[in-house]
């Protein structure tokens, strides 16, 4: 697959004709990172965005103490990294590595700012993808702001699930491994916390431990019992493709 073709798919430009970026391509170049090397450091320049090809990359922060938190994941047809170009000073504010073996397609900032100039329909995609994105965002932080500790627990397992979830015998299971001390920071409390919270989800039957990963059995009914916003909020939730995760942080 040429570049042009891996943008024209990308989450970020969903719906676009890969001959709207031909005159681009020259400045794309692939790159492959393995695991845990970083693609850039809070405090760099943002001069580039990077198209997934495979892999994922990890976006995180470190707190006073030293520990990570895992701010966003970003996986095939993800963008990441383009949000802070159109800040007056494009400087990263968190760390983005690989979690696991990557290949990306690098976009350097100058020459993408200079063709959506020249291609404005290709920016009024982007801007849809970023209006989705805050109304998901304040969706999920009311939410949040209404919930006890197994709620905010709950709640954010919905959310993940929307990028892990693969369907089982069991339910729908979150494929990747989160360590208590991820989910903690997730969610803003200590891990022996999360220990308690989780354990009443289990305790409960909201989720499943099967081999160190969890399975919601019923999506629906767990989003029924903990989540504060009103069905309809739900279907513009489920309206909103997954992947316009492609325009947090970077």
């Amino acid at each position: 697959m040429g570049y042009a073709e891996v943008l024209a798919v990308a989450a970020l430009f969903r719906g676009a004709r890969p001959e709207e970026f031909a005159e681009l391509e020259r400045f794309c170049r692939r790159r492959h990172f393995e695991h845990a090397n970083y693609l850039w450091h809070a405090g760099d320049a943002a001069d580039a965005m990077f198209v997934i090809v495979s892999g994922e990359v990890v976006l995180s922060r470190l707190g006073p103490d030293g520990e990570e938190f895992m701010v966003e994941a970003y996986h095939e047809g993800d963008a990441c990294g383009q949000l802070p170009f159109f800040d007056l000073v494009p400087v990263r504010v968190v760390d983005a590595r690989a979690g696991t073996a990557l290949d990306v397609v690098e976009i350097p900032r100058e020459a993408l700012i200079t063709h959506l100039r020249a291609h404005p329909g290709l920016m009024m995609r982007m801007l849809g993808v970023y209006s989705r994105w805050i109304r998901q965002r304040d969706l999920n932080a009311s939410e949040l702001a209404f919930q006890h500790l197994a709620g905010k627990i709950a709640c954010k397992l919905l959310d993940l699930s929307e990028t892990y979830g693969q369907r089982c015998d069991d339910g729908l299971l979150i494929r990747r491994h989160f360590a208590q001390h991820e989910l903690a920071a997730m969610v803003g409390a200590s891990r022996e916390s999360v220990n308690r919270a989780l354990q009443r989800l289990l305790n409960n039957g909201d989720v499943i431990r099967r081999a160190g990963e969890l399975v919601i059995p019923d999506v629906d009914k767990l989003r029924l019992r903990y989540a504060w916003s009103a069905p309809a909020e739900w279907e513009l939730s489920r309206s909103v493709d997954r992947p316009t995760r492609s325009s947090t942080a970077g």
